[in-house]
C-alpha cells in the first residue's frame, strides 16, 4: 500500500516541478502547443501501452490487480516523462534561436561597420579635397575671395562633423534593440519646431498617437524634415507633415507619419542606394540621412516608404509606419482606416528584412 499511496504523489510532484521549470523558460505560443501535444502523447502512450498489455494478459486468463490504477499511473508517468522532454525541447529551441539571432545580428553589425567605414573614408576624402582646394583662397590677400573661401571651408567642415555624428548615431541605433512607447504626434511637432518652423503640420494630426518604436524615432522624423528642406532647390519649397491611423493587412493597426515636400524629387541614385542596388547607400548627397531614417524605422519593426511623385507633381513623400501601442484599447468605431498606395512612384521599403518596390 505504501507504493500505491506515494507513487501518485511522486508523479504529481515531478509533473508540477517540470511544469514550473518549463514556465520559467517563457515559451512561445508555438512551443506551448508543441508542449501540449507532447504531454497528450506521453499520457496516451504510457496509458495505452500498459492498457494493451493488460488487455492481452486478460485475454490469456491472467487476473489483473488494480487495472485502472495501473493504467492511470502509467499515463501519469508518460506525462511526467513528456514534461521533461518538453522542457529540454523548449530550452534547446530557444538556445538555437538565440544563437541564430545573435549570428544574424553579428553579421548585420559587421556589414554596417564596413559600410560606415567606407562611407566615412569616402566623405572624408571628398570633403578634405574641397577644403584643401579652397584653403589657399581663404588665406589669400583678396578679401572678397578670402571671405568666400572661409564660408566654403567652414561649410565643408560642418558637413564632415554632421556626417560623423550621423554615422555614430546609426551605429548606436543598430546596437540598441530596445523599443519603447512614443507619442508620434508630439514627436512630429517637436521635430517640426527643431527645423525652425519651416514645416506645416496638416490639420489631421491627432492630439495623441502612441506607437511602439525605437527611442530615436523623433530623430528619424527630424532627419526627414531636414532632408526635405536642405536638399531641394525649388524656389517655393513647401514641407507638410501628417499623422494618421492605417490598417496593415494581417498586421493590425499602425500609425503612419507622412512627410511631403514640393522639391525636385529624390534622385534615382538615392532610391537605388537604399534598395541596395548601388555601390553603397551612404555615398550620395542625402544618403546618410536617409539611411539613418531607414535604420531607425527598421529597428522599430516598422515600414518605410520613400516615393518620388510623378512628373505632374514634383516632390517626395516619406512615409514611416509604426505599430500602435495598446491596440486593444483603440475604439475601432472611430478609426479612420486608410490603405497604403497612391499614384506616386519610387522606392518602397516594407520591413527592413525584405525590401520591395512599389
Amino acid at each position: 500500500m505504501v507504493v500505491e499511496t506515494w507513487l501518485p504523489v511522486v508523479l504529481a510532484a515531478a509533473i508540477c516541478y517540470a511544469g514550473w521549470r518549463l514556465r520559467g523558460l517563457d515559451p512561445t505560443d508555438r512551443q506551448v502547443v508543441v508542449t501540449a501535444a507532447l504531454l497528450c502523447g506521453g499520457g496516451l502512450y504510457g496509458g495505452g501501452f500498459v492498457g494493451f498489455i493488460q488487455f492481452v494478459q486478460s485475454a490469456n486468463g491472467v487476473t489483473l490487480v488494480y487495472p485502472y490504477y495501473t493504467v492511470a499511473m502509467a499515463a501519469a508517468g508518460g506525462v511526467a516523462m513528456a514534461t521533461v522532454i518538453a522542457h529540454y525541447h523548449v530550452g534547446y529551441t530557444q538556445r538555437v534561436t538565440e544563437a541564430r539571432d545573435e549570428s544574424a545580428r553579428s553579421r548585420r553589425l559587421q556589414k554596417q561597420a564596413s559600410v560606415l567605414n567606407r562611407t566615412l573614408r569616402h566623405n572624408l576624402k571628398n570633403e578634405l579635397q574641397v577644403i584643401e582646394g579652397w584653403l589657399d583662397v581663404a588665406l589669400g590677400d583678396n578679401d572678397t575671395d578670402a571671405q568666400k573661401g572661409h564660408r566654403i571651408v567652414r561649410k565643408h567642415i560642418t558637413d564632415l562633423q554632421a556626417a560623423s555624428e550621423r554615422a555614430r548615431l546609426i551605429d548606436r541605433v543598430l546596437r540598441t534593440d530596445e523599443l519603447t512607447t512614443v507619442d508620434l504626434a508630439e514627436s512630429v511637432e517637436g521635430a517640426a519646431r527643431a527645423v525652425d518652423g519651416e514645416v506645416a503640420l496638416a490639420g489631421d494630426v491627432p492630439a495623441e498617437a502612441r506607437a511602439v518604436a525605437h527611442p530615436e524615432v523623433r530623430t528619424a522624423i527630424e532627419e526627414a524634415f531636414r532632408n526635405a528642406i536642405e536638399h531641394n532647390d525649388a524656389t517655393e519649397l513647401a514641407v507638410s507633415a501628417s499623422v494618421s491611423l492605417v490598417e496593415r493587412p494581417d498586421r493590425g493597426p499602425a500609425w503612419r507619419v507622412e512627410i511631403r515636400d514640393t522639391g525636385g524629387g529624390i534622385p534615382d541614385v538615392e532610391i537605388e542606394a537604399l534598395r541596395g542596388s548601388a555601390e553603397g547607400p551612404l555615398e550620395h548627397g542625402r544618403g546618410l540621412g536617409l539611411y539613418l531614417i531607414q535604420t531607425i524605422v527598421a529597428q522599430s519593426e516598422g515600414d518605410l516608404s520613400i516615393r518620388r511623385s510623378d512628373v505632374d507633381a514634383a516632390g517626395t513623400t516619406v512615409r514611416m509606419t509604426f505599430p500602435v501601442a495598446d491596440a486593444v484599447a483603440l475604439d475601432e468605431r472611430s478609426m479612420t482606416v486608410e490603405h497604403r498606395g497612391g499614384d506616386a512612384t519610387g522606392a518602397v521599403l516594407t520591413g527592413a528584412e525584405q525590401p520591395s518596390l512599389d
